[in-house]
């Protein structure tokens, strides 16, 4: 992680953004500079917590995931999940916000656990859900509809061992990797707790 992090950073309405991405690191820069300009309108005070606690927001090449980083105290966005097309500025945005409660929790000296986990997982949902209901072009159907997809999906449990090798594992089919891997991984996520 502190490898991405050796280069001078751009700001945003204060925030640095470390990247690191071959080629296409520009382009990926201006996805997250939008999605804060996003996170900037609809709720400055989550901006101003970061810059507070001096939590930074690093674009990392390859995790399957996006993570707030307690070690570094860096929100963590994978460059490749960034790529797709159904990353949008939105959902660059509630990524951005859920993953700066977990740094809020980290700062007020709750550090992630597997026996708090599921609170915080849920804490972090609703509060993507009330970024998301502050926006005006989103509707109130359309709103109720993804709010209950997005609390539905806490059933998933993605957050626990098991759950993350399940993600990996299909993260890496979508990217086409070695079918052995996937199912390796999912073998693995088998016998895990």
């Amino acid at each position: 992680m502190r490898a991405h992090m050796r280069s001078e950073p751009t700001r945003h309405h204060g925030v640095a953004i470390y990247y690191d991405v071959p080629d296409t690191g520009e382009k990926l820069l201006d996805r997250v500079t939008a999605a804060l300009d996003q996170v900037d309108r609809f709720n400055r005070r989550r901006i101003e917590r970061l810059i507070r606690d001096g939590v930074v927001i690093v674009i990392v090449p390859f995790e399957g995931r996006h993570f707030y980083s307690e070690y570094v105290n860096a929100i963590c966005l994978d460059s490749r999940i960034l790529r797709r097309e159904t990353s949008t500025t939105s959902t660059i945005a509630c990524a951005i916000v859920h993953e700066s409660v977990h740094a809020r929790f980290a700062h007020a000296g709750l550090f992630y656990n597997q026996r708090v986990a599921a609170r915080m997982e849920r804490r972090c949902v609703e509060e993507e859900i009330a970024f998301v209901a502050r926006s005006p072009v989103v509707s109130q159907d359309a709103l109720a509809k993804w709010a209950a997809l997005r609390r539905a999906d806490l059933e998933r449990r993605w957050w626990t061992r098991r759950g993350r090798l399940e993600s990996y594992a299909t993260f890496l089919e979508k990217e086409g990797a070695p079918v052995w891997i996937s199912r390796l991984l999912r073998l693995r996520a088998r016998f895990t707790i």
